[in-house]
């Protein structure tokens, strides 16, 4: 309970424990959207890295496949040749993809914080 003095107004240093509460509810709520966006994005991610490991998977799976088909050393070489430039070009393009996947999941956080902040700025009715 809240000294009161003054005609009904709070002593003074008295702390208004209903608005302490207020605060920290909101605060809980804010970390708890954080923290679902925080697992909801890096599943995101997790998914995107094992699609890429199964695509990269299978295709080292073709290549020794092909590589048994091989006849000669100069087929073997071409190949291992074809391979290497896949995968240089897949991983170049998985490190693009993975940018724009977390550029794009960044500005999804800040639209929603900002119009969060928006929301709760708003006075009561």
């Amino acid at each position: 309970m809240m000294a009161k003095q003054n005609g009904g107004r709070p002593a003074a240093g008295a702390v208004d424990l209903g608005e302490v509460a207020r605060v920290g509810q909101r605060s809980f709520a804010t970390i708890a959207h954080l923290h679902g966006r925080m697992i909801r994005d890096s599943l995101r991610f997790q998914a995107e890295l094992l699609d890429f490991a199964r695509r990269r998977v299978g295709a080292d799976i073709e290549a020794q496949d092909r590589l048994m088909r091989c006849s000669s050393p100069n087929d073997a070489a071409q190949v291992m040749n074809d391979f290497y430039q896949c995968a240089a070009r897949d991983y170049s393009e998985e490190a693009a993809g993975l940018m724009k996947l977390c550029v794009g999941m960044a500005a999804e956080a800040a639209e929603e914080t900002v119009a969060e902040a928006n929301q709760k700025a708003r006075p009561e009715s």
